[in-house]
């Protein structure tokens, strides 16, 4: 087969013609691929937004391997409804308010994350008031959607801490009467399954890790068709054996799957081979 014969796409043939530098900057950069449940995960946040308003309003919790491609999603989701300043008052709209939990969470580190994804001053306000000054900002921002990311570090603190900061999602939910969308690995089950409003207000929704299968098939070989490499790739690796070896050495995520064959293909560039294969993917174990 023609060097360039495996590529579709004549933009990734031509890193062939490039220095090996500019071929690994290439791989070392993040890729995004569109995958059939990153689809239905996004496809269900944007109904959440359409939602009118509610006091108690639709909940979602999305669990998910670190990998999965779930704060990807959010993100795109929040990119989708940027923010705005045409209010004259100069109020920056945010329709969609995406954080993260600390590793450490606290009641005020989670109000100063929202606050400080939503622009919102705290420096000066004294913490006792710091409930009742974000209520009042937020109420400004014509919110449509709340996004906590990591919730599953709430289970690296004691009970008595992180009940409070469990109450601060139920608490974005009746303030803003919109969507709270909470994102965290499969553990933070647990977390919700202790709290009855919280299990009953969440909604669950997971991204499953891969397994044996024809749509792992189909994304394994779309990685391979963008992989710069010289030498054709070893078409075993879109057999069983191979497959089993990139869900052996990627823990299942498609983060994983992902970094596996792009750190193949950059040993391969160094290496000089230009070529990878299922042997080359059982010596990184």
């Amino acid at each position: 087969m023609d060097a360039c014969a495996q590529y579709n796409d004549p933009a990734i043939a031509k890193f062939l013609e490039g220095p090996s530098e500019e071929r690994i900057a290439f791989l070392a950069a993040d890729w995004k691929f569109d995958l059939p449940a990153s689809r239905l995960l996004e496809t269900k946040l944007l109904r959440l937004i359409d939602y009118p308003d509610r006091d108690r309003p639709r909940c979602m919790l999305v669990l998910g391997y670190s990998g999965m491609g779930k704060t990807h999603v959010a993100r795109q989701v929040r990119n989708f409804h940027p923010s705005n300043q045409n209010d004259p008052k100069g109020i920056v709209e945010r329709p969609v308010l995406y954080f993260q939990v600390e590793p450490k969470p606290t009641v005020y580190g989670i109000l100063c994350a929202a606050a400080e994804a939503a622009d919102i001053p705290v420096r000066n306000v004294e913490q006792r008031n710091l409930h009742s000054h974000i209520k009042h900002q937020l109420e400004a921002l014509e919110l449509r959607m709340v996004i906590v990311d990591e919730v599953q570090t709430l289970l690296n603190v004691k009970p008595h801490v992180a009940q409070p900061c469990c109450d601060l999602l139920k608490w974005f939910g009746n303030i803003t009467r919109r969507p709270v969308v909470a994102l965290g690995t499969p553990d933070a089950v647990s977390l919700f399954n202790r709290d009855p409003q919280l299990k009953s207000r969440f909604r669950r929704f997971e991204l499953p890790r891969w397994e044996l299968s024809t749509e792992l098939q189909q994304f394994v070989k779309a990685i391979l068709m963008r992989l710069p490499l010289k030498l054709p790739w070893d078409p075993k690796l879109l057999e069983e054996e191979g497959l089993r070896q990139i869900l052996k050495y990627s823990d299942r995520t498609t983060g994983g799957i992902l970094d596996c064959l792009k750190e193949a293909a950059i040993d391969a560039i160094f290496d000089g081979r230009e070529s990878i294969t299922v042997k080359d993917l059982q010596s990184m174990g």
